[in-house]
């Protein structure tokens, strides 16, 4: 097939297919915009400014009852309220959460969890029980009820 195309006869009946099918297209598409050409133009005529005009609505209201897409490291917990007998201090002693720092970009922290997920933290941000209160070149400082803790990078020289 391949060698009749590259012949003479081959290019020229190349040639009237190709011609064939745009002018079979081009004879279609120019009667979807000739006949449908005068009914748009009608109904836009017929539309009033005040049916472009949206109309105010109070009644959406947004309750960020998951995650918010834009925040990957706030989790947003809804709990029922919990009554004055229910509540007991819970005296433990403070555990350091099982986390690791993978790598620093700039000014934000990688940092790697038990489950081994990673999070892209910076100042400010949240994580498991902590807060990140700084991002340095070559550790993280956190702070987990009022007491801090730093994740050094493994910078060990091979």
């Amino acid at each position: 097939m391949k060698e009749f195309l590259e012949t003479a006869p081959g290019k020229i009946l190349l040639f009237v297919v190709v011609i064939g099918v745009w002018s079979v297209n081009f004879l279609n598409f120019s009667e979807i915009i000739s006949s449908g050409n005068e009914t748009v133009n009608r109904d836009i005529r017929e539309i009033s400014i005040d049916d472009l005009v949206m109309p105010v609505s109070n009644v959406y209201r947004y309750r960020p009852v998951s995650r918010d897409p834009f925040s990957p490291n706030n989790r947003v917990i809804v709990s029922s309220p919990v009554r004055e007998e229910q509540r007991q201090p819970q005296e433990q002693p403070f555990r350091r959460p099982d986390l690791s720092l993978a790598g620093i970009i700039g000014e934000v922290a990688v940092i790697t969890d038990a489950r081994g997920e990673s999070y892209f933290v910076s100042r400010g941000d949240s994580l498991v029980s902590s807060l990140v209160v700084d991002v340095k070149r070559d550790s993280v400082i956190l702070t987990s009820r009022n007491n801090r803790f730093v994740l050094t990078l493994n910078t060990s020289k091979q």
